[in-house]
């Protein structure tokens, strides 16, 4: 694609046979001696902006994918390491469900809440499981806990083991 976006025409590639698979019907000439593929100038033209277009969706799909942490339905993971969350917060839409995860080789017990400095502090809207006064324990290798918000607002996870292990869910 680089090839096509610096207007060469002429290249030997070893994907060559797959850039002719991807332009298509358009008219291509295959040099046979030198292996080379040549895109007739209209027809490269038009190319490359199918490509680009084709490359964009491409990279979003891929983007989409890479554990995006919002989108409807879907749940989306907080990791724990030993004293820490490994992001600091993330944000999902209102009915979303969020998993809080200690691997098995996360190494800490941890107690989970809505709170503030490593103190559960229940708040209105926030989910049963965590707007609890004593925490929701949580070992290395457990099942992850899956809470779901169903309200929009701006909420702190916290463990109440391990001072300033806190994650913000933001529900929009």
């Amino acid at each position: 694609m680089l090839f096509y976006s610096l207007g060469v025409s002429h290249f030997t590639h070893p994907f060559a046979l797959i850039w002719r698979g991807m332009l298509g019907n358009h008219p291509l000439q295959r040099n046979n001696s030198r292996g080379c593929i040549h895109v007739p100038h209209s027809a490269r033209h038009s190319r490359i902006l199918e490509v680009n277009i084709c490359l964009l969706l491409v990279c979003l799909m891929a983007l989409s994918a890479c554990g995006s942490m919002s989108g409807g339905g879907s749940n989306s993971e907080v990791d724990m390491g030993v004293a820490a969350f490994r992001q600091s917060s993330i944000t999902i839409v209102a009915g979303q469900s969020v998993q809080f995860v200690d691997p098995a080789n996360g190494g800490g017990v941890h107690v989970l809440c809505i709170g503030k400095n490593s103190e559960c502090m229940p708040q209105a809207g926030a989910p049963a499981l965590l707007n609890v006064a004593n925490g929701v324990q949580v070992s290395p290798g457990d099942a992850p806990i899956v809470i779901t918000f169903s309200t929009r607002g701006t909420y702190v996870v916290v463990c109440t083991i391990h001072p300033g292990m806190a994650v913000t869910i933001n529900v929009h």
